[in-house]
């Protein structure tokens, strides 16, 4: 080969080696960058975690107290304040007022998640240095199909006929004095990740109230509880049977039931809730509690029906279920017209409970009335299934949700009373 293509060639391959070595280095360089980068918002989310989770902010019962908001809370932590609380028990009523669902309710007590930031240290000077977004749920995921069976029981009491139904419409009084209610429940309980939790105990609660209208309004009600149990199987699936309604009407047409299933799951020390009301009313027939009220969304159409006026009768007095499964009935008055509440139409509602809510509280409601009909508008402590979806601002959001930013997301296990939810923090760097 002649001399100068030789000279050529070997020109050529020393610039492409050149040329990888080059692209080769810079490429690892911005690796480790990001690397670097990853590894230092790590400790930052999980210090931050802590901060939510370990401290109870200033003042200690801010999530309890209706006059704390925005401007006079001092420092946030969601951490119990009660004195027999232990590492990782959050407050109920601090979770609440971090939820704000405008298509449902309004929250007057909502904190802002620049409050949270610049309390924090993410939000300064007008501005958010990290974006964050806080996931609260229950430790396991528990379903409850909506295939059951809807039993009749003759007036005298005797021989109970089922028949399987999907979304069944028990009446709690048909017209010839049968009573009608639910059996047969399906109860599937997985993990967090999605897995089925095999061997799970599960115990169901089947309240129903038993509602007298033969005095019109501020008509009077009282209540009864059946138990069932069982063990999921290897798809994390059981059967419960009650076998009887709660509380049976007899022949008087004056009266009518309202059921709430109540099914409580365990499994290797995680325990979680789910509660259905049967029948169910519209989801935008809705409720929330928020310290020592109970915040009604009293909507005017129910189920596509016609318009029409809804009460509280019965005293206006809230049912509150504890996670051990004790009724607690507290009286309340109407607060709509205060100061702090004065917000909505006249759907809008808020009683003021006469005695504090314990954090022990899972469910809560008041018994309302539309068209004749009867109803019983409850919430959750904390709400489920997603008791938090808590963030710095929907544009991030969008952006996390979509995988378009880079961030970090730690976890921990928290306690809510006897119940187990699972904390999840995500974190990321916003871009200066």
């Amino acid at each position: 080969m002649d001399v100068t293509f030789e000279y050529i060639l070997a020109v050529v391959v020393i610039f492409l080696m050149l040329g990888t070595t080059i692209y080769t280095t810079t490429s690892l360089s911005l690796n480790q960058l990001s690397l670097v980068s990853q590894q230092q918002l790590t400790p930052v989310a999980q210090q931050l975690m802590d901060k939510f989770l370990l401290t109870g902010g200033s003042p200690s019962n801010w999530g309890y107290n209706a006059t704390i908001n925005g401007t006079s809370l001092l420092d946030f932590g969601l951490a119990s304040s009660l004195p027999n609380a232990i590492t990782y028990d959050v407050d109920p009523t601090k979770l609440t007022r971090l939820v704000n669902d405008s298509s449902t309710i309004i929250n007057p007590l909502y904190i802002d998640p620049t409050v949270t930031g610049n309390l924090s240290g993410l939000y300064q000077s007008g501005r958010w240095n990290y974006g964050f977004k806080l996931y609260v749920v229950p430790s396991l995921n528990i379903t409850v199909p909506p295939t059951y069976s809807v039993c009749t029981l003759p007036k005298n009491g005797k021989g109970a006929s089922c028949t399987p139904k999907t979304n069944g419409n028990g009446k709690g009084n048909s017209g010839n004095g049968d009573q009608e209610y639910y059996d047969n429940f399906t109860v599937v309980v997985r993990t967090s990740d999605g897995l089925p939790a095999v061997g799970a105990s599960v115990t169901g609660q089947f309240y129903g109230f038993l509602v007298d209208k033969s005095g019109g309004k501020g008509g009077t009600f009282t209540w009864a509880v059946v138990n069932a149990s069982g063990t999921t199987n290897w798809n994390g699936t059981t059967v419960i049977n009650f076998n009887q309604p709660p509380i049976t009407v007899g022949g008087n047409g004056n009266l009518q039931t309202v059921f709430v299933l109540l099914v409580q799951a365990t499994y290797y020390g995680l325990t979680s809730n789910a509660v259905y009301q049967l029948p169910a009313a519209d989801t935008s027939f809705n409720a929330l509690l928020v310290g020592q009220y109970l915040i009604c969304n009293m909507t005017k159409s129910i189920n596509g029906g016609a318009n029409g006026a809804t009460h509280v009768d019965y005293q206006a007095t809230v049912v509150e279920v504890t996670d051990n499964f004790n009724v607690v009935l507290n009286p309340a008055t109407n607060a709509t017209s205060q100061n702090l509440f004065n917000t909505g139409g006249k759907t809008y509602q808020v009683y003021a409970l006469s005695n504090p809510v314990s954090q022990n509280v899972i469910i809560a409601g008041i018994i309302v009335t539309w068209t004749g009909n009867t109803f019983f508008m409850m919430t959750e402590q904390p709400l489920l299934p997603v008791s938090v979806n808590y963030y710095s601002n929907a544009f991030a959001q969008n952006l996390l949700t979509a995988k378009l930013i880079n961030s970090v997301t730690v976890e921990r296990y928290v306690h809510v009373g006897r119940e187990t939810y699972t904390a999840y923090l995500t974190l990321w760097k916003m871009s200066t």
